[in-house]
């Protein structure tokens, strides 16, 4: 909870109750030089291994004055030395300081090089340069030095649950090591190891073609010895979602391509790569004689690890490679195109190995420790690891004996029931529904929380007896009455759908002799771990978990603290949720279905960026979903999930909401290149949508998507439409409110391309579908909009969801003269939106003027919501408000308890950015950050404070209401100007500061000020 700052500050007055203390940047008399700027970074990352293409350079300025921006700047690259010059930009005058394109002579392909920078500020001093940082260009398809694709020729559950080690053993040149590098592309997952040790790992999912590589710095190389390089990947066959198949034979479909490059003091360069003189062998502690799938969609496989059957020291030198065979070689990098793709899915192409990307997206691994662990009597072990995470389970073993097989069993929830009579104050003896998995012993939760079940009011008891009957004996008497039907927990994990989202969260493992840790190689999500006869007595510090995310700067996460717990807490769910959704792709969920839907992309990277300063995921996102367009759809739509194994498959209006995500992610971070390079893929979406404008000037049926996702999806699950009209409705109203923001979005990057008739035409575009929206859709008696226009008869669905409402608000369509009578509409319902539209429920709400609705909707425990989400026990936002409901709301015996529905669903996530916005009062304005709009809400939160880490820097906001007004800081990067919008108060503002604060405007209840960088003070007189 945010409590109130120390004693307030003391300032003096000035022209609209505005005057600077002395000590401001504009009182000073003298101008210090800029200090050298920092965080220097290469399409968007630190020292990167691989820039494909032309560099970004970005960086922060620095300066100790305050209201100070950059004016010029002057790069400077060189070569690895730092003594030959590459490029010198000279003093360039502008004020950009990211994604600043290289513009010197090409650059050489695998090639370390030096960069610094140095910055000129208001007054024209030069700071000093900065300290250099480094970046590695990567590998054209040509720079591979005759690598070759090669592969283990496989049968059986061999060929569809792949696991393959790869080795190749040279000796270094005598002198001393200065630089090496190693590029693995390999279709799945890959490790690479050297000498022994695990050096990197990585993966590539995507379409043949359309793959990635990745690239790791050696160290600890021994001049003059043997060196191993050895790769372990899996690749498994399945037509699911995440995961393209590999090539069809006899280009595949599995394949590791691999060139390492070590380079001497003496100037000689050895260059080891993949070809027919590396050795391949299974991997035998993957015991595939058993091949079960997790669930239908991901394709994962329950992995049976063998230690007993492991391949030791096969990663060193000294191995003897016996039993080992010749690599199968496919063929040189990069593979030419087939003469058909005829019998691929979808018959698309490419369909071999004929291009590759470098890796944009990496991850990050750490270890969680659970925050419990029981030892039953029966020698099971239960770990709770506090919240759901998307990880490995980890059992660190000290004695093992070898053949000994441990089942370890994952789950969202505990096991559980519910009471089948009430249960009295006093009794020590529950009726429960079912008694299966619950055991003498077991803690047992009567009445917790849980999905549909409210917060419950938990006790927790120790099982002494279970009856034949349904009967419970517990240890102590209940301190009062529960009602029957009450949810019931046991120290077990559970095993329904609804527990482990329909999938087997099971890993089994043999031990060998002695110490060892117990690992799966794929993660899922889950929370609790149950470890049935360990063999050995575990402590809390044997069981971890390593969890896996996208590799954000967690220092360069946003805060955000308030007055309302609720609020704080629902911010951390948030946050939590979109790391956790953000891996090598943007899930759907970590468990049941791991692929990149395009609408769960959306709202999550919507969230990461914004929250996670997260770009590198996005960036291949975006990509990756513009290939599936040239892939699959002539049309202009877009795949719904991409990466997949089925093939063409698209929801229509998700493809309309890529435009707008592409602008998103050009407001944040001012990557104009990226624009450019995306925007015809954008012109094929608009004209798409434009195809389907009938004589109405609506979008009509809007073609794509089968099912009940026909024309447009709307909301998912189906319960979280709220019986929003799709059945006989031809002009939807949520498509065209989407179709205008898709217009409009296309419009802004024809503008940023300097195609100012283009993007006329798009606009004009967006303009009559809105007109024709404002025409046709809204009724006039009511003022609100209808679902759409029925097929059967054209005209007005009688009906008036909170869709139809929040998205034509949410994309301007709406008027501003109907917004007070749409903005109370929505308020009045609640949350009748679902997580996947969230984001524009409370986007409608914040430009209706309504941060306590958004306040409401937030931190209700009691109706849909994040908050009741919380109260329910969820540590990561749902599928849907309470998943297994057929219809929303529902609640208790109507939650299908066999339902496959997701209690780790990231989508609710981009609700961040309302927080942000709303709440905080803190957006980002301008492209690549360079102006912010900070303006406190007049609301019941009494007190707020956050941080944002822009493309520019964090900006801090930090406000308070008290008795004696508005109270507020605010903390701005060199190189940003912030437009502050306070409410007028009748004696005005007191405003000080090294931000140099200046009143621009006052006038219909509100007083607008500029401010510069450094920190700013504002108070009520």
């Amino acid at each position: 909870m945010r409590r109130r700052r120390g004693p307030r500050v003391v300032g003096v007055l000035a022209a609209v109750l505005l005057t600077l203390l002395p000590g401001s940047a504009a009182a000073e008399s003298g101008n210090r030089p800029p200090d050298a700027p920092a965080r220097l970074t290469v399409d968007g990352r630190v020292d990167p291994l691989a820039v494909d293409g032309r560099p970004g350079f970005g960086w922060l300025p620095r300066d100790r004055d305050g209201n100070e921006a950059q004016t010029a700047y002057q790069l400077l690259v060189t070569d690895a030395t730092g003594r030959n010059r590459v490029w010198d930009s000279g003093r360039v005058r502008s004020s950009r300081q990211s994604w600043v394109a290289y513009a010197g002579s090409p650059l050489s392909p695998g090639t370390t090089y030096r960069w610094t920078v140095r910055t000129w500020d208001r007054r024209g001093a030069a700071s000093p340069y900065a300290r250099p940082a480094s970046f590695d260009t990567g590998l054209g398809a040509r720079d591979w030095s005759g690598a070759s694709w090669i592969r283990r020729v496989t049968t059986g559950n061999d060929a569809a649950d792949e696991w393959t080690l790869a080795r190749r053993t040279v000796r270094l040149g005598v002198a001393p090591v200065v630089r090496a590098r190693a590029y693995v592309a390999a279709m799945g997952d890959w490790e690479l190891h050297v000498d022994g040790r695990t050096v990197a790992r990585g993966s590539s999912y995507g379409y043949p073609g359309e793959g990635y590589y990745d690239v790791a710095a050696l160290s600890r190389l021994a001049p003059g010895r043997a060196m191993t390089v050895g790769v372990r990947y899996h690749y498994w066959a399945c037509r699911c979602q995440g995961r393209a198949p590999g090539p069809l034979p006899p280009e595949g479909p599995s394949g590791l391509l691999v060139k390492v490059v070590v380079e001497h003091t003496d100037g000689t360069r050895q260059v080891l790569v993949s070809d027919d003189s590396w050795q391949v062998a299974r991997d035998t502690s993957h015991d595939v004689s058993t091949l079960t799938y997790r669930n239908s969609d991901a394709g994962d496989r329950v992995e049976h690890i063998d230690a007993t059957r492991e391949t030791p020291g096969w990663d060193r030198p000294g191995h003897t490679g016996q039993g080992w065979a010749p690599a199968s070689v496919i063929g040189p990098h990069p593979r030419p195109a087939p003469p058909s793709c005829t019998g691929y899915p979808g018959d698309s192409a490419p369909c071999a190995f004929t291009d590759l990307a470098a890796q944009q997206a990496h991850l990050r691994r750490w270890t969680v420790r659970p925050v419990s662990v029981r030892r039953l009597p029966d020698g099971t072990v239960f770990a709770d690891m506090g919240r759901v995470i998307s990880a490995v389970p980890s059992v660190r073993f000290r004695d093992g004996t070898a053949g000994h097989r441990v089942s370890m069993t994952t789950s969202y929830r505990r096991n559980n029931t519910t009471l089948a009579a009430p249960a009295a104050a006093g009794a020590r003896e529950v009726s429960l529904a079912a008694t299966a998995g619950v055991h003498v012993g077991d803690e047992l939760v009567v009445d917790a929380p849980a999905a549909g079940y409210g917060p419950g009011w938990p006790e927790s008891r120790t099982v002494v007896s279970v009856g034949s009957q349904g009967t419970v004996g517990v240890d102590a008497p209940l301190r009062r009455a529960h009602a029957a039907g009450a949810w019931v927990e046991n120290s077990r994990a559970g095993t329904s759908g609804l527990d482990t989202q329909g999938s087997d969260l099971r890993f089994h493992y043999t031990q060998r002799d002695g110490r060892q840790v117990a690992e799966p190689f794929t993660y899922w999500g889950w929370r609790y771990l149950q470890i049935d006869d360990p063999g050995e007595t575990l402590s809390a510090d044997q069981i971890t978990a390593v969890a896996q995310a996208t590799d954000v700067r967690p220092g360069e996460a946003a805060t955000f603290d308030s007055s309302d717990d609720t609020l704080d807490a629902v911010f951390r769910l948030m946050v939590h949720s979109a790391l956790h959704s953000a891996q090598n792709v943007f899930l759907d969920t970590p468990t049941r279905e791991k692929g990149q839907f395009l609408g769960d992309a959306i709202d999550i990277s919507f969230a990461t960026m914004e929250a996670l300063g997260e770009r590198g995921l996005t960036r291949q996102a975006i990509v990756e979903f513009a290939h599936s367009q040239a892939r699959y759809w002539p049309s202009g739509a877009l795949n719904a999930v991409y990466p997949n194994g089925d093939g063409r498959r698209d929801i229509p209006d998700y493809t309309e909401m890529f435009p707008e995500w592409i602008m998103r992610y050009h407001r944040l971070t001012g990557d104009s290149e990226f624009v450019a390079r995306l925007l015809p893929t954008l012109r094929r979406v608009a004209d798409y949508v434009w195809a389907a404008v009938d004589d109405t000037g609506l979008v009509h049926r809007l073609p794509g998507g089968s099912g009940p996702y026909e024309n447009g999806i709307i909301d998912w699950p189906a319960a979280m439409r709220y019986g929003s009209v799709v059945t006989d409705n031809g002009s939807r109203t949520v498509v065209n409110a989407l179709a205008v923001g898709a217009m409009r979005a296309v419009a802004d990057a024809a503008e940023v391309v300097g195609d100012h008739a283009g993007a006329r035409v798009y606009r004009d575009r967006a303009d009559t579908i809105a007109d024709a929206m404002n025409e046709r859709l809204r009724e006039p008696a009511n003022g609100l909009y209808a679902d759409g226009l029925a097929l059967s008869t054209g005209e007005r669905i009688p009906h008036y969801s909170q869709h139809a409402q929040s998205f034509p608000l949410a994309y301007g369509v709406a008027p501003a003269s109907a917004h007070p009578v749409l903005g109370e509409y929505v308020e009045s319902l609640g949350v009748r939106q679902g997580p996947m539209t969230l984001r524009q429920l409370l986007t409608a709400l914040h430009r209706t003027g309504r941060p306590d609705a958004i306040l409401r909707l937030l931190t209700n425990p009691t109706d849909d919501g994040p908050a009741q989400v919380l109260a329910e026990g969820g540590t990561f936002l749902w599928e849907q408000w309470t998943p297994g409901c057929a219809q929303a709301p529902c609640a208790g015996p109507e939650v299908n308890q066999n339902s496959s529905e997701s209690f780790s669903h990231g989508w609710g996530a981009a609700g961040i950015s309302a927080v942000l916005e709303s709440l905080l009062g803190l957006e980002v304005t301008g492209a690549g950050a360079d102006t912010v709009r900070i303006s406190p809400p007049v609301s019941r939160l009494r007190a707020a404070a956050g941080t944002e880490w822009t493309e520019r820097g964090p900006v801090g906001v930090d406000w308070e209401r008290g008795g004696h007004g508005l109270e507020l800081a605010v903390s701005v990067p060199v190189n940003v100007t912030a437009t502050v919008v306070l409410p007028a108060a009748p004696r005005g503002y007191r405003a000080w500061g090294a931000g140099a604060p200046r009143v621009v405007d006052s006038g219909d209840g509100r007083v607008v000020f500029t401010v510069g960088s450094g920190r700013t003070h504002f108070e009520e007189r």
